[in-house]
């Protein structure tokens, strides 16, 4: 989706957050999600700075955002999170059918249940959520909605997907 959207939306560098979350310091345990959103924030004010909108693609909770320390959170006049789900039974199609899925496999009723969070998922100021079903839509379908949100966001703030 990255690269779809790089191409799409000029100023646009959009990055996967689970190539960075290998190297991240900032993520003890692989469970400190919080320390982790906030060093995506500092490198985003980086690139920001050099005039360029970043795009973050990946899986959030927009709370984990959210509740990053006050001087983070000043730092952005808003960010976007566009939540991609879909229902249940889509959802284990798409998993099941995923090329080197196993890891998740083994762990689907998690992803499941995280799917269906991110479907409450609401706006926790200053996040703002928004929300794309992609049941029922092809890959295609998928990347040309999300490029079309992303476009009516940037370039006037960084935006987390």
């Amino acid at each position: 989706m990255g690269a779809m959207l790089a191409a799409e939306a000029d100023g646009v560098l959009a990055l996967d957050v689970d190539v960075l979350a290998g190297g991240a310091a900032a993520v003890t345990g692989r469970t400190d999600y919080h320390a982790f959103w906030a060093y995506l924030a500092t490198v985003t004010l980086e690139v920001h700075q050099n005039g360029v909108d970043l795009v973050w693609c990946g899986v959030c909770r927009p709370e984990q955002v959210a509740e990053q320390p006050k001087n983070v959170l000043d730092a952005f006049s808003r960010i976007d999170i566009l939540v991609l789900s879909c229902d249940d039974s889509t959802y284990f199609d798409r998993l099941y059918g995923r090329p080197g899925g196993s890891q998740a496999v083994s762990r689907a009723d998690f992803h499941a249940s995280l799917n269906r969070d991110l479907r409450a998922a609401h706006s926790v100021d200053p996040v703002r959520v928004s929300h794309l079903d992609t049941t029922g839509l092809t890959v295609q379908q998928t990347q040309r909605r999300a490029s079309t949100w992303v476009k009516e966001r940037v370039p006037h703030r960084a935006a987390f997907s």
